[in-house]
């Protein structure tokens, strides 16, 4: 659950993993768009590498860096030299699709293409790629637009 209220203080957020809850405070002289774009982003610097750690980590694979993005149109990308770039809109996405994303860029540090190996080994890592892959772009229609202007 995610929820927006004001501060008088700095702009800052709480975040519960256990409860799957995330405050964002923001001061309210500050546009509520401005504010919850810059603390969506900090809250993505924070959290998300430590996920993608973690889901490499299970799968036997090392992700050299992890760095949070204002990507147009993509959810993330994957370099040869084992750097994975992700949108920081990906922490507006449910957990599951949220994941999905992540292993899908984590499937390019063995497959760089979208060929048929690539499929094989993403639906390895994820049983329910094509159904989260249906979601996503349906997602992506609303919240690729959030946070630019």
């Amino acid at each position: 659950a995610l929820t927006l209220n004001y501060t008088t203080a700095r702009p800052f957020f709480v975040y519960s993993a256990p409860a799957g809850r995330v405050e964002l405070r923001h001061p309210a002289g500050e546009t509520a768009d401005t504010a919850l774009k810059k603390l969506l982003v900090e809250f993505a610097r924070e959290v998300v590498p430590s996920r993608v750690h973690e889901l490499a980590r299970a799968r036997g694979l090392r992700v050299r860096r992890v760095s949070i993005r204002d990507q147009g149109s993509r959810w993330g990308s994957c370099s040869g030299r084992g750097t994975v770039s992700l949108n920081w809109r990906l922490v507006l996405l449910p957990a599951t699709l949220h994941d999905y994303v992540i292993l899908h860029e984590l499937a390019h540090l063995t497959e760089m293409n979208h060929a048929a190996a690539f499929w094989d080994l993403l639906r390895r890592y994820d049983p329910h790629t094509d159904a989260h892959d249906r979601e996503l772009t349906r997602a992506s229609k609303l919240l690729m637009r959030m946070g630019r202007g």
